[in-house]
């Protein structure tokens, strides 16, 4: 088992989120957030389970990402964001639509939350929004990352996440010098 292949895999991720960022490619920033945690909640699936799950998602969000948030949102709703963002490039998903999870707005650089939260609160009548700086999800991210490696190290379980992780894709050289 390599772990080296799944912190170049990490590293990836995190170098291509914060490129995103610096990029002002916002919502292409988002896609790989909610992509890099749906990648560490199936990594931390129950041993028996082939396949991440929706409850995964929220499990590994709930412990991981809602703390480092100041609980700003709950996992329902960050797992709804990521149906929307993903699925159809919106903050719309099956869950807002049924009124079962909030739809999440996004602030970022010098344009911050409190701003935007003062803005939806003067334009909404209800509080099926709320908002989230996308600096503090970022953080949130790397820093969850980081509770979940030390919450597995030197554990059975790391042998397990490093299989899985044995199967992320690999860079390999194929140009001859």
């Amino acid at each position: 088992m390599d772990s080296d292949i799944f912190k170049n895999n990490v590293d990836q991720m995190l170098a291509a989120i914060d490129l995103c960022y610096k990029n002002k490619l916002f919502t292409s920033c988002l896609v790989l957030i909610f992509s890099a945690i749906d990648c560490m909640s199936a990594l931390s699936r129950a041993q028996d389970k082939e396949y991440a799950t929706k409850g995964d998602f929220i499990n590994w969000s709930t412990k991981y990402i809602i703390p480092n948030l100041n609980n700003e949102c709950n996992a329902l709703e960050l797992y709804s964001a990521r149906c929307g963002i993903i699925h159809t490039y919106t903050a719309d998903s099956k869950l807002t639509k049924e009124n079962k999870a909030r739809i999440i707005y996004y602030a970022w650089g010098k344009e911050k939350v409190e701003k935007l939260r003062r803005l939806i609160e003067d334009h909404s009548k209800d509080d099926r929004y709320t908002a989230i700086q996308i600096e503090y999800l970022i953080n949130a991210l790397k820093k969850g990352i980081e509770q979940f490696l030390n919450d597995i190290h030197f554990t059975e379980f790391e042998l397990i996440v490093l299989e899985r992780a044995n199967k992320f894709f690999i860079n390999i050289n194929m140009m001859h010098d």
